[in-house]
């Protein structure tokens, strides 16, 4: 058996990825950051990535240098600058970043404008019985970042919205980036208390039956343009997220 979900609440979820499920009559979960609803979301991603393609050096504010001049330096640069954007204060992102990237002229929020999906479109996928929709925090900030108080606020608030949207409970959790040092027991202790019936990390795994007792933390496997068929049937050990 197989699952399928989908984080954030892209469009493409909609108009691509909705109509071959619906064909196939495939059920799927769509765990949705409020603020991609919402249109004010940072995409950062696609910002960092336009910008490595579009220079031959990334220089940031504090002087760090990141040569782009070929894809393995694409890579390289992508992946030390998202770190460093992970690091950022989360509560208050938006200034952290043009902050960081004050060397550069980014609109921030061009990307969740044309890339997202909006209400409108949530409440038409969820009246299908097909799609189950769920929650993924108001911001999509690193959680384990946030104060206890934050923490709450981006899970519980996310829900209310969502709920008061589409009038459907929100039952079920995914945890933003999801792996080992983005959430861990205190945020599994929350999900736990607030009466969810499951939340998933990005910590790669299969599902077992001993996963009924960490219902709270459960593994998946993501699925790239790559990703080799026998990867996607081959079994795996239990992995336990709270490892």
């Amino acid at each position: 058996k197989v699952l399928f979900t989908l984080d954030d609440g892209y469009l493409d979820n909609y108009t691509i990825a909705y109509p071959i499920f619906k064909r196939h009559q495939v059920p799927f979960t769509v765990y949705l950051t409020t603020n991609f609803a919402d249109h004010k979301a940072i995409l950062w991603w696609y910002s960092l990535e336009r910008l490595i393609l579009g220079h031959d050096e990334i220089v940031l504010s504090d002087g760090a240098k990141y040569s782009c001049l070929n894809a393995k330096q694409h890579r390289e640069a992508f992946k030390h600058i998202r770190q460093r954007i992970l690091d950022l204060n989360q509560s208050n992102l938006e200034e952290e970043l043009n902050a960081l990237f004050s060397n550069y002229q980014i609109d921030w929020l061009s990307d969740v404008r044309s890339l997202a999906m909006d209400w409108d479109d949530v409440i038409e996928l969820n009246k299908d019985d097909l799609a189950t929709i769920g929650g993924h925090t108001l911001g999509h900030p690193v959680i384990s970042q946030l104060s206890d108080e934050q923490l709450y606020d981006e899970i519980v608030l996310s829900n209310q919205i969502i709920t008061q949207r589409i009038n459907s409970p929100v039952e079920h959790f995914a945890y933003p980036y999801g792996r080992k040092q983005h959430a861990s027991h205190r945020e599994f202790d929350l999900i736990t208390s607030l009466g969810l019936k499951t939340a998933v990390t990005t910590r790669k795994g299969n599902i077992f039956p001993e996963h009924s007792q960490y219902l709270s933390c459960l593994p998946r496997r993501m699925l790239e343009e790559k990703y080799a068929y026998y990867k996607m049937i081959k079994p795996s050990k239990v992995r336990i997220a709270t490892d």
